[in-house]
């Protein structure tokens, strides 16, 4: 699934008269690779509005049963949300969106939970958990 439909439909938090979250596809598609790897967004002025375990990887062959991801979402008033993703394993994703049709919306991934976000897939790209978080 896109991170715009899991912005839309995935209903972990409403904002503005909105449903916000992001949440993982089940197939990856093109993405940007940074070995570097890109910035944790800052969490600075943002509040935890929420929390909530549910599935992350939507593939019920992978050994990981039912609700193995927490989506921690934060807000910022007039500024969107950052949603951190983990497992009992690692953190392995950051997103961030101004509002769920927001174009510029992304989501970073640490492919090998060595604690460098080195992939990056923008609103309109599906992508997997990697592995490492399984």
């Amino acid at each position: 699934m896109k991170i715009s439909e899991h912005i839309r439909n995935a209903g972990l938090v409403t904002l503005l008269g909105a449903t916000l979250s992001l949440g993982l596809g089940m197939n990856a598609n093109a993405k940007e690779v940074n070995p570097n790897g890109w910035n944790v967004p800052s969490l600075e002025g943002y509040t935890k509005v929420r929390e909530k375990w549910q599935d992350g990887d939507d593939d019920p062959n992978t050994g990981v049963d039912g609700k193995e991801t927490l989506y921690e979402i934060f807000n910022k008033e007039g500024t969107g949300i950052i949603t951190k993703y983990s497992t009992a394993k690692a953190t392995f994703a950051w997103a961030k969106a101004k509002n769920p049709f927001d174009p510029d919306a992304y989501i970073i991934i640490d492919s090998d939970c060595d604690g460098v976000f080195e992939e990056k897939y923008n609103f309109n790209e599906t992508f997997n958990m990697p592995g490492c978080a399984k």
